[in-house]
């Protein structure tokens, strides 16, 4: 179903999803401040808070965590084909989609992608292709046009056809300490922080992040998880928060 512009507007001012519409085909999780430009299809998706997906892009099956980034007609999570077959074409597991002449299939194959999955601080950029089964670690970057064929370690920065590591987006030290930091589970944007981080000094910026947490000066941001499910041209929406589960 499309949500539209109306009823984007209702997401955004009850429940904080950021949105001008989009195209949705199946259930979407998402924590407030998250935000969906006129994406093509969103299935069977969880998105963090001030995390963002761009107009045109397709993401299936995707679990990605805060602040992470898709560009622009990225594609995640298309359907699988039997390489190890005859014939990759459906005709053989799904004959109805391909013509109303072929006989009823005798062969089973789950042609869906598997889950994706994303950390956080991740950027993927435009017109990337990813596959089902992935996983991409924190902090890493996935280059404009990639095609994505295996894990993206944290803080890697990918590219080509197939993607391979270029480099690090950080001296390759500081990446466990930035992991165990979990500095995206912090409200590192309040009043107490605000100033005081050096956004674009890593190093600097993480110490001071620490000095904050031990000085009790540093906010956990709460999980609130809305839910979405289409149901024919309706949606259906359930909330619940950490204290809840």
């Amino acid at each position: 179903m499309n949500i539209s512009p109306t009823a984007a507007k209702t997401l955004e001012e009850r429940y904080q999803l950021r949105s001008s519409g989009f195209r949705l085909r199946g259930p979407l999780k998402f924590e407030p401040e998250a935000r969906i430009w006129t994406a093509r299809r969103i299935q069977s998706v969880q998105i963090g808070r001030y995390s963002s997906i761009s107009p045109e892009a397709c993401v299936i099956r995707v679990v990605m965590g805060r602040y992470c980034s898709v560009g622009h007609r990225v594609e995640i999570g298309m359907s699988r084909h039997p390489v190890g077959w005859l014939t990759t074409s459906a005709a053989t597991y799904e004959p109805a989609k391909i013509s109303p002449t072929l006989p009823k299939a005798n062969y089973a194959f789950e042609s869906a992608p598997e889950d994706t999955t994303m950390g956080n601080d991740v950027w993927i950029g435009a017109h990337a292709l990813i596959p089902g089964g992935i996983k991409i670690g924190t902090g890493a970057i996935v280059a404009a046009g990639a095609v994505v064929t295996k894990d993206v370690p944290p803080y890697a920065i990918v590219g080509g056809n197939p993607a391979r590591v270029i480099k690090y987006r950080v001296d390759e030290d500081l990446i466990e300490p930035l992991l165990e930091s979990k500095w995206w589970d912090y409200d590192i944007f309040g009043a107490s922080s605000l100033g005081e981080i050096k956004f674009d000094h890593p190093a600097e910026a993480l110490e001071t992040i620490e000095k904050l947490k031990q000085a009790g000066e540093l906010k956990t941001l709460e999980q609130v998880w809305h839910r979405i499910y289409p149901k024919g041209d309706k949606i259906h929406i359930m909330s619940s928060s950490e204290a809840d589960k």
